[in-house]
């Protein structure tokens, strides 16, 4: 980990206006204990647990997926969901920092890309993207979401240097809705995830990714 990027991290995460909530949250799910005494998040050392925390949870699909998790979880979990996006767009830059890095990131991934079984929640209301996306990250690795997302509204991910700017500058809520509005029918939905999983090396793992991404979106077109 370099200190230099996390230091960065930390500061950008101190001078966010959510910045209270945000240090609550990194406690919540450093000691799974919900801590409402002030003074206790106070004396919280951010640096000391961000490393705690991304040592729990190794790779980035496990990291996203638990905090997103664990938001959920709080008394108020929409207001804490945005603030799990804050903290996760952040984090994502120490597991993804290295250009020369990043066959190797893809590798950590390996062993989550297999997807879980997928049911789809019923009570899933077509203008929540935010249960959407825990929805999609639940079951499928949030990279590969992205890498697919990003290659049915733009071109091929090359994993080039510019690729991994553009991908790292846009939010998977970003990247879901760009796709909605690319796509007025369902049918085209699914054609233009199929096709570009196609396209994509690993079409089996892709097409799954692409499976699970339409039967989640399909809601909107209901």
């Amino acid at each position: 980990m370099k200190l230099d990027l996390l230091t960065q991290v930390i500061q950008y995460l101190k001078q966010h206006e959510d910045s209270l909530r945000l240090k609550k949250l990194i406690f919540y799910l450093c000691q799974q204990v919900w801590e409402n005494e002030q003074s206790k998040i106070d004396d919280v050392d951010w640096q000391s647990s961000i490393k705690e925390l991304l040592n729990k949870k190794p790779t980035f699909a496990s990291l996203t997926k638990y905090i997103y998790g664990m938001a959920e979880t709080t008394t108020k979990p929409k207001k804490y969901l945005v603030v799990a996006d804050v903290l996760i767009s952040q984090l994502e830059k120490i597991y993804f920092v290295e250009e020369d890095e990043t066959q190797a990131c893809l590798a950590k991934f390996q062993e989550e890309t297999a997807p879980q079984k997928f049911n789809q929640q019923e009570t899933t209301k077509p203008d929540d993207l935010y249960k959407i996306r825990a929805e999609i990250i639940s079951n499928i690795n949030p990279l590969r979401a992205k890498i697919l997302l990003f290659s049915a509204l733009n071109e091929q991910f090359t994993f080039s240097s510019q690729d991994w700017a553009s991908l790292k500058s846009q939010q998977l809520d970003e990247l879901i809705s760009g796709l909605i509005h690319l796509c007025p029918t369902f049918t085209k939905l699914v054609h233009e995830l199929e096709l570009t999983a196609g396209i994509l090396q690993e079409v089996d793992e892709n097409l799954q990714v692409a499976k699970v991404i339409s039967q989640s979106l399909k809601p909107f077109y209901l």
